[in-house]
């Protein structure tokens, strides 16, 4: 079951930005919150994503957490707190840009 979870989400998740490798916040919770909703059906618990991203994200640490969250098992699932550290302490990047900083 894991195995069919993950092969769709990587196929789900396959378009990133070329240039720097970082994709939206947007994009990011979509990705997290369907991670998260595959594994509550899986589970059979009611879990949700609590601190969603304002900033892009580097893609690499969000598949580090989908990938945390498909993992997971059910009994740490059924828990208070089951997000692992890698969704806890995901990296955010800004572009430093003159639009950014109004220069």
């Amino acid at each position: 079951m894991k195995r069919i979870l993950l092969s769709f989400l990587i196929v789900l998740f396959g378009c990133t930005t070329a240039e720097d490798q970082t994709i939206d916040a947007d994009e990011a919770n979509t990705r997290i919150g369907i991670a998260i909703g595959l594994k509550n059906a899986q589970c059979g618990y009611g879990q949700f994503l609590t601190l969603p991203a304002i900033f892009p994200l580097r893609e690499e640490a969000v598949t580090l957490c989908v990938s945390a969250i498909i993992s997971t098992p059910c009994s740490t699932w059924a828990g208070n707190n089951p997000l692992s550290g890698a969704c806890l302490a995901l990296p955010f990047y800004r572009k430093k840009s003159r639009d950014n900083y109004g220069l």
